[in-house]
Parts: structure tokens; sequence; C-alpha cells
């Protein structure tokens, strides 16, 4: 992003900074923590107190945003998506299909999800199939974990194209499952509520933006 502002100072052009995170960066390993936040206090606050316009793709960024400029600069465009016409595979079993989409991050709690699963399996409810389509980190810890525990109905698929995920994994899936612990404005739960699909997800600020229609466990 620094240097996509240097370009717009050189050349005499309007910045316009479209952010996505809502906080320091965490979950990571402590010194990349630390310079992350150096960035963040340095170059990242010139960025953001220069820029002609900020866009923030939910209204909880504008707390982080004016910690570096003025909220007079910002304002809210949800991110945009497709609205998709897809017809679901009819599940014709007892199984009830759940699946996880993306990083497999510290963030994302999906350790979480699999010891909730396994508490089900304790309690002998078994009659459902996760698949989790997973992108780097937590892999080894996961996997092990999913073996060591035989979670047999729990399956890690490698990462998937989106046009793949929308013409064959969304129409044979029942619920999608959010277990982050912090998201932005997360695509899957747009994609999955806007296709009238059932998501189940953890209640945080900027998911909870995306609809007022929420049952609360």
């Amino acid at each position: 992003t620094f240097h996509w502002w240097l370009w717009a100072k050189i050349h005499n052009k309007k910045w316009v900074h479209t952010e996505h995170g809502s906080w320091y960066v965490k979950w990571i390993w402590w010194i990349k923590e630390f310079i992350a936040r150096i960035y963040d206090q340095t170059l990242w606050r010139l960025v953001f107190w220069s820029a002609d316009k900020i866009v923030s793709i939910n209204n909880v960024n504008q707390n982080f945003i004016t910690k570096f400029a003025k909220k007079s600069k910002c304002e809210v465009i949800y991110n945009w998506i497709e609205d998709y016409k897809i017809e679901k595979v009819k599940n014709n079993s007892w199984i009830v299909r759940l699946i996880y989409i993306w990083r497999l991050s510290p963030l994302k709690w999906v350790d979480i999800l699999l010891k909730a699963i396994n508490e089900l399996k304790k309690k002998w409810i078994n009659n459902f199939k996760l698949d989790i389509i997973w992108d780097w980190e937590e892999y080894e810890n996961l996997s092990s974990y999913i073996k060591e525990n035989k979670l047999d109905n729990v399956e890690l698929l490698w990462k998937k194209s989106h046009d793949e995920i929308i013409s064959k994994i969304l129409p044979n899936t029942d619920i999608l499952i959010n277990p982050s612990h912090q998201e932005w404005l997360p695509t899957t739960v747009l994609e999955w509520l806007i296709s009238k699909w059932v998501v189940v997800a953890t209640y945080v600020w900027w998911t909870s933006e995306i609809s007022d229609k929420w049952d609360l466990i």
C-alpha cells in the first residue's frame, strides 16, 4: 500500500485508500507483530493521514481509522458480491453437510470448531459431515488433532477455486460454519446468505453488520 501511496504523490494523483483491517495485526509470532505495530505507527499512519479519501468495508473499521485520520475522510462502502442463483442439491440422507472455507489461521478458530466436533462425538452425535477447505497455516496441528481424536466425519480438503466452490460445493452443502474470532466482512457468509443457505457464525462485530436477523445462541 505504501508504495502505491508514494506513486500517487509523485505523480500528483488523488489517493483513495480502502481499509479492510479494523485493528492491529494479532495472533502471529511476536517479532512479526512488533514490526507490524511499528509499521502501522509510522508509514501506515502517514498513508491514512495524507489520503484524500478512505473507504471502509464496514462501520467498525471507522473506530480504527480515526486513530490515524479524521473521521470526515472516511465513508463506508460494503463489499459487493454477485447475486448467485444456485439450486441446492437435495440431501436425501440423514447426514447434515457442513462446511468451513478458507484459512486455518489461529484467528479463524478452526481449532475451537474441531474441539466442538469432538465434544459432539463424545455424546454420540455423528449425523453430520464437515468439510474444511483450507489454505496454509495450522494444517499440521489441525490434521494431527483430527487423526488423534479419530474425527472420521471431518475432512481437510485442499484450496478450491471460487468457481468450484460456487458451482459444485455450495449446492451440496447444508450449513456454512464460520467460527472466526475476527472478521472484517466475510465473503463466504455474504454468498451463503444471499443464496438463502443456513449460516452458523460467531457474532463478531464485523460479521454482525451483515444482517439484523440473527438467532443468538
